[in-house]
């Protein structure tokens, strides 16, 4: 019964028009920002084109784990890109977004809170992608800045919506 409750409830969440407007902003953040990619997509590229130049294979996997333990954010955040956008796992994209921030990377801020706030399995998620956007906000950079307000507005938007569609106890 609390199988059929839980997912009854996800698929209601997953049809409403407010989070596939969230889901739509938070995709075009998360894939299309210049914050994520090194370089933006060539226009001759196709999506799967895209695709297969974030796949590492799986023989440098390893090498880039070691890397981004070693301190290299550009290793850190590709294989959080690798880990969201080939596998779907945001739970391990999250681990080396994270990663990359504590390598220095003020960039990675903006993505670790954007996937923060897309990754619905924590409770205190919003609470860290929240802090995440204020620690943005008081940045020198325009773009972090822009970044924060974004991000402070999609959060809005996605607490109240999991506020007045909480899952029946």
């Amino acid at each position: 019964m609390r199988a059929t409750i839980i997912l009854d409830y996800r698929l209601r969440l997953l049809s409403h028009p407010a989070l596939l407007r969230v889901v739509g902003i938070l995709f075009a953040i998360f894939c299309c920002s210049d914050l994520v990619f090194a370089q933006p997509a060539k226009p001759t590229e196709t999506a799967l084109d895209h695709l297969s130049s974030i796949r590492i294979p799986v023989t440098e996997v390893p090498q880039q784990k070691l890397r981004a333990m070693s301190g290299s954010s550009a290793s850190a955040i590709r294989l959080a890109n690798h880990f969201a956008m080939v596998f779907g796992d945001l739970r391990e994209a999250i681990l080396w977004t994270e990663i990359a921030v504590e390598n220095g990377d003020q960039e990675a801020q903006c993505s670790l809170a954007d996937r923060l706030v897309a990754d619905d399995t924590g409770p205190l998620n919003l609470v860290r992608a929240r802090f995440w956007y204020n620690k943005l906000s008081q940045s020198g950079s325009v773009r972090l800045q822009k970044c924060a307000r974004a991000g402070l507005g999609n959060l809005k938007i996605v607490e109240e919506y999991r506020r007045t569609h909480s899952a029946p106890e």
